[in-house]
């Protein structure tokens, strides 16, 4: 009975190393936004929105060259339902009344 205890301790303990192990190391990739979507055009590079929001997040620095990059990929990929729904966005925006 007593190694049982101890056995279930000890898978415990590892398991938690595990997981604060694994949370430490997605916290680098949560840095900063630029690393965020260069992970996720990594792990989906089919995927038009990760390329978008990297071009949003280039944009928001001032790296125009990298944001058109991006969003040029972007577009080759969904046909530029990312950036018309952008637009959209922007005009609903601006059509609004200052509250």
């Amino acid at each position: 009975m007593r190694i049982r205890l101890t056995y279930r301790i000890g898978i415990g303990i590892v398991i938690i190393i595990l997981a604060a192990g694994s949370s430490l190391m997605r916290n680098t990739i949560w840095r900063d936004e630029i690393a965020l979507w260069h992970d996720a055009i990594e792990k989906s590079p089919n995927k038009a929105g990760a390329y978008y929001s990297l071009g949003s997040a280039y944009a928001k620095i001032n790296r125009i060259d990298l944001a058109m990059k991006y969003m040029s990929r972007s577009i080759e990929l969904d046909g530029g339902a990312q950036f018309k729904a952008w637009l959209e966005d922007r005009s609903t925006a601006l059509s609004r009344p200052d509250q």
